[in-house]
């Protein structure tokens, strides 16, 4: 078991977890979701779940705005997604933010 500070620096070098993760837009195969940057991010990780599959999407790059877009295509039409976002810097993840949910359109 690490030693005490070693813990203690590693719950400090762990960024936040984004927030304001919402659904900008649906079709009937992509959806496009904005969350607020994380200042120390380096990158994020966008993980979208359905009935069937999980597929977590790694090294979305981060930019200058205040928050960040992604889409992803190539999804089912009329199925149910849960999406969350996480934060990297460099090598760590945060926890991930709370689930939103969508359907894409049939």
């Amino acid at each position: 078991q690490p030693s005490p500070i070693i813990r203690i620096l590693s719950r400090q070098n762990t960024p936040p977890i984004p927030t304001g993760l919402v659904v900008d837009s649906v079709t009937d195969d992509s959806i496009t979701v904005t969350w607020d940057s994380v200042s120390v991010a380096t990158s994020y990780v966008l993980q979208w779940t359905s009935p069937v599959v999980q597929n977590p999407i790694f090294d979305i790059p981060t930019t200058n705005d205040a928050t960040i877009t992604y889409t992803i295509t190539g999804l089912a039409a009329h199925t149910y997604y849960v999406l969350q976002v996480a934060s990297t810097y460099p090598d760590v993840t945060s926890a991930y933010s709370a689930g939103i949910s969508t359907f894409t359109s049939s």
